[in-house]
């Protein structure tokens, strides 16, 4: 089918949700929101004061009450993306260190052995090295401008520009023995840790690009030891956001054990009088992460 929607004012955008019968007690609020946030945006936010499939507004729903999750959710991802930050750097750094010094090589990027083959060597590894000769960074810089071999920064140099994600795809292709050779420094299988920093940083992604968490399904799904930290987890909600914060916790003990982060999410929770079951904490979820070490 073709699509024929037509781009709308700002008041006919308020209109459609008065006739929807949403509530509305200040229009030039309402108004403000979407001429700076978007329709598109805050709707999301209304699925679930809606009567699917169809679009109207459930009885009794104010406006009021989609804000209060949006600022929450808002909060939610400033909380996250800073305990994530620790996160991030301390994985970046034990993947520099632990290969760099048990194979005796600062560029170790150079080295195909230390890889899956050399297939996926070509595809994933290369490209991040060719990268870096494009990159602004001044480490990387003075690099190219001071030495002309090895072909790339040593390791320290190399990986502390990378995204998130990159890092984890550059860990993903190690063979298994020089990814258990940093996983051991958290005392986890290499196959946990690279699925939990996976899960992290699509984590961390979402909440950069300023998504929706609060009651939002996580493509990527973490796995989950039934021997190590099994009773964290909700098993019945895999793919929701608290089966990724037990990740968090763990990580974050591991790396900050004086951490409050998650009494700061209480906090906000119970500000807010957020419905948690739509982001999967099971009702002890405050017990579980506390107890977590």
């Amino acid at each position: 089918m073709d699509y024929n929607k037509q781009p709308k004012t700002i008041e006919e955008q308020v209109e459609l949700l008065r006739l929807r019968g949403l509530i509305i007690d200040d229009e030039e609020k309402l108004k403000k929101y979407l001429s700076h946030i978007s329709y598109y945006h805050l709707s999301a936010y209304f699925k679930s004061f809606q009567k699917l499939p169809a679009d109207d507004f459930k009885d009794d729903v104010n406006f009021e009450d989609i804000l209060n999750i949006y600022v929450f959710d808002k909060k939610l991802r400033l909380l996250l993306l800073d305990i994530l930050e620790i996160v991030e750097k301390s994985f970046k750094c034990k993947l520099i260190a632990k290969v760099a010094l048990e194979n005796g090589n600062s560029h170790w990027f150079l080295d195909v052995n230390l890889f899956q083959d050399q297939e996926k060597y070509d595809q994933y590894i290369k490209p991040v090295i060719n990268k870096t000769k494009e990159s602004k960074d001044e480490g990387i810089k003075h690099y190219y401008k001071k030495y002309n071999s090895p072909d790339c920064p040593p390791a320290w140099t190399l990986i502390d520009p990378l995204t998130f994600g990159e890092a984890v795809n550059i860990f993903r292709w190690l063979n298994t023995e020089n990814r258990n050779k940093v996983s051991r420094d958290y005392d986890l299988d290499e196959k946990y840790l690279l699925s939990w920093m996976y899960g992290l940083s699509v984590l961390r992604n979402t909440c950069a690009h300023h998504s929706r968490l609060w009651n939002r399904e996580l493509f990527a799904g973490v796995k989950q030891d039934p021997k190590l930290y099994a009773e964290f987890f909700n098993p019945r909600k895999r793919n929701r956001l608290y089966n990724y914060l037990v990740v968090l916790q763990i990580m974050a003990y591991k790396i900050s054990p004086s951490s409050t982060w998650v009494d700061k999410l209480a906090k906000l929770i119970d500000e807010h009088e957020i419905n948690i079951d739509y982001m999967g904490f099971p009702d002890d979820w405050i017990d579980r992460l506390n107890r977590i070490q």
